[in-house]
């Protein structure tokens, strides 16, 4: 029973840990296709710019918050208590990219401006990004 519960948390831990490396293959998978089919998917850009070559880039974000509660923790130290407190708070996770699209609307790339831990993953831009 104990090596099957170690099992499963070590399965947890590996499921949980993605790489910006991962995320970033994970998000060519859109090189090729439209800007359309990116916001069909996952929404539209917050803002664009043009470029001189004709290129445009698309700036695209998405952010939440999660509340996290407060909580305490107690050691025992021979008959001595310790008890120790902790506030809750709320916690911003985020995502934002640059999408980089021809003028005939295919997107070049995908790039991470910013991406900070998620709710299940060390990476928002994996969960958020459809």
């Amino acid at each position: 029973m104990k090596k099957a519960f170690l099992i499963c948390a070590n399965a947890l831990l590996l499921t949980a840990c993605v790489s910006d490396q991962a995320t970033t293959e994970e998000l060519s998978r859109y090189n090729g296709k439209t800007l359309d089919e990116f916001v069909i998917a996952n929404g539209a850009p917050r803002n664009s710019y043009a470029l001189k070559d004709g290129n445009t880039i698309y700036y695209w974000s998405s952010a939440k918050s999660v509340y996290m509660p407060g909580g305490s923790t107690t050691t025992f130290s021979g008959s001595q208590a310790y008890t120790q407190t902790y506030d809750g708070g709320n916690i911003k996770t985020e995502c934002q990219l640059d999408i980089l699209v021809n003028q005939g609307g295919e997107i070049l790339s995908v790039t991470m401006r910013k991406n900070t831990i998620g709710y299940w993953t060390s990476s928002a831009c994996h969960e958020y990004v459809k």
